[in-house]
């Protein structure tokens, strides 16, 4: 099995996901073909089904604390230092 879609399956998939208003790609002039849609629509209808997790509740704000750490570090030439992982529930830190 493949990790990585080829340029036919990416345009499939750019094409359904046009159609459903959802990509501001532009369809290449080759369609790809049927079977390639068809197989796109079945991964697409998989993951749409897929139980969406909502996002942490300090999202926001890890980001924000994120972007200034790099805005800081930037001064410096130096990499921003990656925030540590979100605290799990029932842990102290």
């Amino acid at each position: 099995m493949s990790d990585m879609l080829n340029a036919a399956d990416r345009a499939a998939i750019e094409i359904l996901l046009s159609q459903n208003g959802k990509s501001g790609y532009i369809a290449p002039a080759a369609s790809p073909s049927k079977k390639r849609l068809a197989a796109a629509q079945q991964w697409l209808d998989l993951l749409g089904s897929c139980p969406a997790e909502d996002p942490p509740a300090d999202l926001a704000a890890r980001t924000l604390r994120y972007i200034a750490r790099a805005t800081l570090d930037s001064a410096t030439g130096e990499a921003p230092r990656p925030l540590p992982p979100r605290a799990q529930p029932g842990t102290l830190s």
